[in-house]
C-alpha cells in the first residue's frame, strides 16, 4: 500500500494551523506511522555457498495501541507503553556469489507484533523528544524462497520528535531501529541458507490519545 507524500503533507500543514496545543493528559492513544524503510545488506550462509544479498529502499506501517502515562506518576516516569503492529517491504536489487553480482527479483518482507515502551522529555513543551525500546516477534518472507512459518525474535530502538497540535493529537516524527535473529530460508531447489535482517526507518505519524 502506498501513500502520497504530498497529501500527508498536506494533513501535517492543516493540522498545524487548526489546533493550538494543550498540556497533554494522560490515557489510552492509538496512533498510525508511515515511512521510509532501509534494509541492510545480509550475508547468507548455506550448503550450496556463501552469498549477499542487497536491497532498493522500501517503506512501511505501523500502529499501534498504548498508554500514556503522563506527568502524574513520577515513580514511574513520563512516557508511555504500547503494542504495536508493523509492516515493511524492501526489493531485492542484487546477489552477489563471491564476486559474482547478479540482478535479482522478489521482495522481502517484514511483519512484527511488538511491545515498546518510550521514555519522554516534556521540558520543551509542545515538543516532546523521546527515545524507545522494544521487543517482540516478526515473521520474515523472502519472494521465491520461505521461511517454513518460523517466528523470529524481533527488536527495536528509536528516537524521535512529538508535536502537541490539540489536547488529543500528536504529530510524531521518528526513527527506528529493527532487527531479528537470523532467519532461515529455503530456496526453490530445497537448500536451506542462513540470513540475517537489520532495517533503518524514518516515519511520520500521528497518535490521538483518548
Amino acid at each position: 500500500m502506498k501513500f502520497w507524500p504530498g497529501a500527508l503533507l498536506l494533513v501535517v500543514t492543516s493540522a498545524f494551523f487548526a489546533f493550538p496545543a494543550f498540556a497533554q493528559d494522560e490515557g489510552f492513544y492509538v496512533s498510525g506511522a508511515y515511512g521510509l524503510a532501509l534494509v541492510a545488506g545480509s550475508d547468507n550462509k548455506g550448503n550450496a555457498g556463501n552469498f549477499q544479498m542487497d536491497f532498493d529502499s522500501g517503506d512501511g506501517m505501523s500502529f499501534a495501541l498504548g498508554y500514556d502515562f503522563g506527568t502524574k506518576h513520577p515513580d514511574v516516569g513520563v512516557g508511555r507503553t504500547e503494542l504495536s503492529f508493523s509492516t515493511r517491504s524492501f526489493p531485492l536489487k542484487e546477489t552477489d556469489y563471491s564476486g559474482a553480482v547478479l540482478a535479482a527479483d522478489g521482495d522481502l518482507k517484514v511483519r512484527s507484533l511488538m511491545i515498546n515502551t518510550y521514555g519522554e522529555s516534556r521540558d520543551s513543551f509542545p515538543w516532546i523528544p523521546y527515545v524507545g525500546l522494544g521487543l517482540g516477534v516478526a515473521e520474515v518472507s523472502l519472494d521465491q524462497a520461505s521461511s517454513g512459518g518460523v517466528v523470529f525474535a524481533d527488536f527495536q530502538a528509536g528516537v524521535g520528535l512529538g508535536l502537541v497540535i490539540s489536547d488529543p493529537l500528536t504529530l510524531d516524527f521518528g526513527y527506528r531501529f529493527q532487527g531479528t535473529t537470523r532467519p532461515e530460508f529455503t530456496d526453490a531447489s530445497g537448500q536451506t541458507f542462513d540470513s540475517e535482517y537489520y532495517s533503518h526507518f524514518f516515519q511520520v505519524g500521528a497518535r490521538v490519545t483518548f
